[in-house]
């Protein structure tokens, strides 16, 4: 801007035209002519009106001014783009948030100095002086004020900016390259390079005590790191205790936890990689688990209080709950029913995954010849031990539906239960269960607590009332984001998936679960019979299989029939129950493995009642022979012996013991 016109030069002074006129007459200003108007030179007018033009325009430039926000403000973005693998700037990695604040404030000044000395041709120091006025004066635009106290970096919250501490930034920020090399070159101080961990000698030793699965506090392991030390190295070298404590609180967190914790513990706080199951289509993938039931239900047989075992099936592209049963324990069994029930209303999926535990992985789902999934051609692939993140879509299941379920009761025995009062609900409970089986007549306390426990029917009824409420109504985030908030719900996104990839439900009908769910055992034909589980079954159809080797398929709730096969799976015959030779009605298989159980049960009660009584018998501490030492085991002569009097002779066993 090199000249200036009369109505601009009226908003500089604050006179009139004429005056304005009258005095660039009598001062003699150089003016060029533009059309009709005036323009003075500013170069040509008086000093004092051209350094108040070169004030308006520094004015003006502070109050267009437009930062950028703080770096501080955008943390958030700065980490999603690290974790996306994004190009972050890397002024990022080598300064706080802090340095970066204050660097990017004192670049908003240095910026805007560097306007007016370049704009509005003020000099350097002249430029950093107006700043400084206006800081003092408190007449900075509001929207560059905030920056003051940022930029001034100091603990005592002085707000003002000294024009010399302008200059110096200016200088530092001209000096250094463009870009980042500016902002590093403003920052309050230059990051120190931290010593790294690796050149601490002691540090490995430290951590080798310091990885107990134990724990122990941090005390008695600097005193056993101390003693291990000195011995192999001396206590010259011997880092104090406020040292070592130091060190460890610079760790990261997976450092100082690993080996104190392990398995599934330890890899919940290490990274992940998130599987994506939604790209699979319905009934691609089953996901099955038990979980004990965190609750106090009347066992359906005695009544007594215990915790069922719910094992549940997901379809791990849609999130619904395809199946389940409650047992007594997670077992093969268990899993086979709840397979059952699946199959009986969806289409069998081509891979069941679960956890590698002896439940999920008997061979009556697993054999390679008469395991049930073998036999539906499913492929059955299992996790690694201690790794539940792996099926994490049924582990949450339990956070979702069974626990919130066990809450509700009152003999609710979780881990987030007050202990005082799980303690005196359980304690009252068995109290009026054992007056119950001895026939005595409850107290209206004990009444009161043997309510609170619900019945075997009601939770089974609950049960199934929360498993159908989340596949109706629970909100996936990850479904809603993937087919919009109409289909969130598992049912609604199954539903809606199946219509999409034009898939047929197409469950097994009750003829193929009677042919190939039913669980298998190998057997050798005797006579026309087969023995299984102590049951003997007939067929005449049998005759001509004397002593070969045949598949037996039982129904674990049914020991009417079995259906017996060839070892290539072709069907031979259904034989029934012929005998009276064990028990004078078929025992099902599900009651003789009750029975199995009862006999554990007392058998571990009986040892433990020996036990008892042997606490009632104190051992008798052993009483040393000397028999060997007399006679050399000759028998001792009784009768003839010497009385040894003190006034006699004194007799020593050993030469040693006599006195000089």
């Amino acid at each position: 801007m090199e000249t200036i016109g009369v109505n601009e030069l009226i908003g500089v002074l604050g006179v009139s035209k004429q005056a304005i006129s009258k005095r660039a007459l009598k001062e003699c200003w150089t003016y060029k002519e533009d059309g009709r108007l005036k323009k003075y030179l500013i170069s040509g007018l008086p000093l004092e009106i051209q350094t108040a033009i070169k004030e308006r325009q520094a004015a003006q430039i502070l109050a267009n001014a437009s930062p950028a926000p703080l770096p501080s403000t955008q943390v958030v973005q700065r980490r999603k783009m690290a974790q996306l693998g994004l190009p972050v700037n890397e002024l990022a990695g080598r300064l706080t948030d802090k340095q970066q604040d204050v660097s990017h404030a004192r670049a908003v000044f240095v910026c805007e100095v560097l306007k007016m000395r370049d704009t509005a041709g003020m000099s350097l120091r002249a430029a950093a002086v107006y700043v400084e006025n206006q800081i003092k004066s408190g007449l900075l635009p509001a929207h560059l004020m905030r920056f003051v106290a940022v930029a001034n970096a100091r603990s005592n919250g002085k707000r003002g900016i000294g024009w010399r501490t302008l200059v110096n930034w200016v200088k530092d920020a001209e000096q250094a390259e463009r870009g980042n090399a500016r902002l590093m070159a403003l920052a309050p101080r230059k990051p120190k390079e931290a010593r790294s961990l690796l050149e601490i000698a002691w540090l490995g030793d430290w951590l080798a005590v310091w990885a107990n699965p134990n724990k122990p506090g941090f005390g008695v392991c600097y005193q056993d790191f101390a003693r291990n030390w000195i011995v192999q190295h001396g206590i010259e070298t011997l880092p104090s205790e406020d040292q070592v404590r130091y060190a460890h609180k610079k760790l990261p967190e997976t450092v100082k936890r690993r080996g104190r914790d392990t398995g599934g513990a330890y890899k919940a706080i290490l990274p992940y990689v998130s599987r994506d199951w939604l790209r699979f289509a319905p009934n691609t993938i089953w996901v099955g688990d038990g979980h004990g039931f965190k609750a106090k239900v009347a066992h359906p047989i005695t009544g007594q209080p215990f915790q069922p075992e719910v094992t549940a099936i997901i379809d791990a592209s849609t999130r619904y709950v395809v199946g389940w049963t409650v047992s007594l324990a997670e077992s093969t069994l268990a899993h086979a029913d709840a397979l059952r029930v699946a199959m009986s209303q969806h289409e069998p999926p081509l891979m069941y995954y679960t956890d590698n535990g002896a439940g999920p992985t008997g061979n009556m789902l697993d054999d390679k010849l008469t395991g049930i999934l073998t036999r539906l051609g499913i492929e059955h692939p299992t996790g690694l031990p201690g790794n539940p993140q792996g099926r994490g879509i049924i582990e949450r299941l339990w956070q979702t539906v069974t626990i919130p379920l066990a809450r509700t009761y009152e003999t609710f025995v979780g881990d987030s239960a007050d202990a005082s009062t799980k303690t005196l609900n359980l304690r009252k409970l068995n109290s009026a269960m054992r007056a119950e089986r001895q026939g005595k007549t409850l107290s209206t306390e004990q009444r009161r607590y043997r309510q609170k426990m619900p019945t075997f029917a009601q939770f089974m009824l609950d049960l199934k009332a929360a498993f159908e409420a989340y596949n109706a109504g629970n909100r996936h985030r990850e479904l809603e984001k993937a087919a919009g908030s109409e289909y969130a719900t598992p049912a609604a996104y199954r539903a809606m998936r199946l219509a999409a990839e034009a898939m047929a439900n197409r469950p097994l009908d009750a003829v193929e679960l009677e042919l190939m769910y039913r669980p298998e055992e190998e057997r050798t034909v005797s006579r026309g019979m087969v023995s299984l589980f102590n049951n003997i079954y007939f067929s005449r159809d049998l005759a001509d299989y004397h002593g070969e080797t045949v598949r037996v398929g039982y129904d674990l709730h049914d020991a009417s029939e079995v259906i017996v096969k060839r070892m290539d799976g072709s069907f031979i015959c259904k034989a029934k129950f012929e005998g009276n030779k064990v028990a004078a009605m078929p025992v099902a298989r599900i009651e003789q493995l009750k029975e199995e159980r009862v006999r554990r049960a007392v058998k571990l009660q009986e040892e433990k009642i020996a036990l008892a009584k042997a606490e009632l018998q104190p051992a008798i501490e052993h009483q040393p022979d000397f028999g060997l030492l007399v006679g050399n085991g000759q028998p001792v002569i009784e009768g003839e012996y010497e009385l040894i009097r003190p006034s006699e002779k004194r007799y020593v066993m050993f030469e040693s013991d006599l006195e000089d």
